[in-house]
């Protein structure tokens, strides 16, 4: 198989895995959207600062999880932090972070399945970015 072929079937693999990431994400929101409605009409209000807490204390306990882990992270340690990740209800104002801290696991799943050192430091960069951004995931 020549290399452009090879490139051409990463690059679809990629987009494939990344829409499916959107799609979701996506879910999520309309899911939480749902529930948020429910809970407005059962209680006459939606108890947002409980939801932003929660998520805000389940990242933080992902992205330090997987900072334990470090370099020596097997395949299915990723792969559980990025379910779980994807399990959470995501307030609005954190939907980008949690598309960022999403594909940086994926860039590590890469790293750890094919060895591209590249996909390492970008997956590092990106969660290193989002503690910058964000303070309380330290």
């Amino acid at each position: 198989m020549s290399s452009n072929a090879k490139i051409s079937i990463a690059t679809i693999l990629l987009i494939t895995a990344f829409t499916g990431l959107i799609s979701w994400i996506s879910f999520n929101a309309r899911l939480l959207d749902q529930i948020a409605r429910a809970n407005k009409q059962k209680n006459g209000q939606v108890d947002l600062v409980k939801l932003d807490v929660a998520y805000r204390q389940q990242v933080r306990t992902i992205v330090s999880r997987l900072a334990e882990i470090g370099d020596s992270a097997a395949e299915h340690q990723v792969l559980e932090l990025r379910r779980e990740l994807l399990d959470l209800f995501v307030p609005g104002k954190f939907k980008q972070l949690h598309v960022e801290l999403v594909f940086a696991l994926n860039q590590r799943l890469e790293f750890i399945q094919r060895g591209d050192q590249e996909k390492k430091v970008a997956s590092d960069a990106a969660i290193n970015k989002a503690k910058t951004e964000y303070s309380w995931l330290n």
